[in-house]
């Protein structure tokens, strides 16, 4: 077009609102196959030459004349693209006029890009209109930007949507630091030689890194561990050498770093104990107790046939048994030794009534003697005490009999005389009997 000063144009919306694209700027250098793109973040109209480019709305005289078929007299003091309001679907309308003679021109095509700035956002919490965060952004309003400052980590989604289509949802997250806060410190540990100290410490805050170090002097210098970046560090196997050692831990996110307090270790070791050497000891099934020694004094036995501190071979069975010696020191450190039992069925105890099963002693005596059990056949026994002429004078039961038990019997009451004492054995088949002749005399 010839003299572009001349040539007004004006653009209008389905609801009725009108904005000057161009008015009296450019001026009088004709315009050739030019494509002119109107942006109202470009810079305005003001060289004399128009060339294909982008320019921003501008109206420098006004208000202009836009005659019949146009809208009338219209003024724009700041023409804007995004002053239209109203509903922006329907029929748009471009007028384009030369408002002075002499001049020609064509228009061979126009179009319109809308940009849509500004989406729905949710959820809302956190969510401001202004940098200061003052403003609270309201629920189900359109926003181009806004501030976010929520409490806590979220993701907030950003969605459009109109009378035909909705946009797919973007999303973005926002993440929140909390500042690190020791909530417990680490505990000072006491145990023992050989077993597992844990240091921990509990902190509020998120996004932690931890790195726990060890001072070998006091705390005056401290020294990385490696591989330590947990909330809890576990010392297994410790030594006594590790006790007075100190252990602290460095705990960082973007927010701030913290250091706990050092806790000590420290290292008991236990009491060494010696356990009764009862493997050469020859024990028989059919002893009663056999006494358990420890040192030092305060510990405890455990094991098959232990009794408190005895083993009792009666309440195992023939074979080997290891016992084991507990003690438990004031520092609580446990330490224990072992020794070994054979148990024997000692064949030689299996003696019948008839022969030896029965030893009396002393023989003579003055009425009173005793008899020991030589064999594990028989818990229980009877006596019968008869004069030689065959008259019985004393009848007497035993119960409960076991290997070694020795027994006094008193007839003292009775005069000094030759006695048969006869010892039987009442049960079925296996009944049996054993007779001494016992001479007791008196002076």
């Amino acid at each position: 077009h010839t003299f572009p000063a001349d040539v007004d144009i004006l653009l209008r919306s389905p609801g009725g609102t009108n904005v000057i694209i161009m008015s009296d700027a450019g001026g009088g250098t004709d315009i050739v196959n030019a494509n002119l793109v109107f942006d109202d973040a470009a810079a305005a109209i003001l060289p004399a030459t128009i060339v294909s480019g982008t320019y921003k709305p501008t109206n420098t005289a006004g208000p202009d004349d836009f005659p019949s078929p146009g809208p009338g007299s219209i003024t724009n003091v700041n023409p804007l693209l995004s002053s239209f309001t109203g509903d922006l679907n329907g029929n748009w309308n471009l007028y384009v006029v030369d408002d002075l003679g002499g001049d020609a021109g064509a228009l061979t095509s126009w179009s319109i890009t809308f940009e849509i700035n500004g989406a729905v956002w949710t959820p809302i919490t956190g969510l401001f209109t202004d940098p200061a965060a003052t403003v609270p952004y309201v629920a189900g309003t359109m926003a181009g930007t806004v501030y976010a400052k929520p409490t806590t980590t979220t993701t907030y989604t950003a969605t459009r949507a109109s009378a035909t289509c909705t946009s797919a949802a973007t999303n973005v997250t926002v993440t929140v630091y909390q500042p690190v806060v020791i909530t417990t410190q680490p505990a000072n540990q006491t145990v023992c030689t050989g077993a597992t100290a844990t240091f921990s410490v509990v902190t509020t805050g998120n996004f932690q890194t931890y790195q726990w170090q060890i001072s070998t002097n006091g705390g005056t210098t401290w020294t990385n561990i490696a591989n330590a970046n947990g909330s809890s560090l576990v010392l297994p196997n410790v030594t006594a050498a590790m006790t007075a050692n100190r252990y602290r831990v460095i705990i960082t996110n973007s927010c701030n770093t913290v250091t706990s307090n050092g806790a000590i270790l420290t290292v008991n070791a236990p009491t060494p104990v010696v356990a009764t050497d009862l493997w050469s000891q020859r024990i028989c099934i059919s002893d009663t107790l056999v006494p358990l020694v420890g040192t030092p004094v305060g510990g405890s036995w455990s094991g098959i046939g232990v009794s408190g501190f005895n083993f009792v071979p009666g309440a195992t069975a023939v074979g080997t048994y290891i016992l084991t010696y507990t003690f438990t020191n004031s520092s609580g450190c446990v330490s224990s030794d072992t020794t070994k039992v054979i148990v024997s069925d000692c064949a030689e105890r299996i003696r019948l009534l008839r022969d030896d099963a029965v030893i009396l002693y002393p023989n003579p005596n003055g009425g009173r003697f005793n008899i020991r059990m030589n064999s594990t056949l028989y818990n229980y026994l009877g006596m019968r005490v008869y004069t030689m002429g065959g008259q019985l004078v004393k009848v007497q039961q035993f119960g409960g009999l076991v290997y070694g038990r020795t027994i006094p019997i008193d007839i003292a009451h009775l005069p000094s005389a030759t006695y048969l004492v006869k010892f039987y054995y009442d049960d079925g088949i296996r009944s049996s009997e054993k007779g001494f002749l016992v001479v007791v005399a008196r002076e």
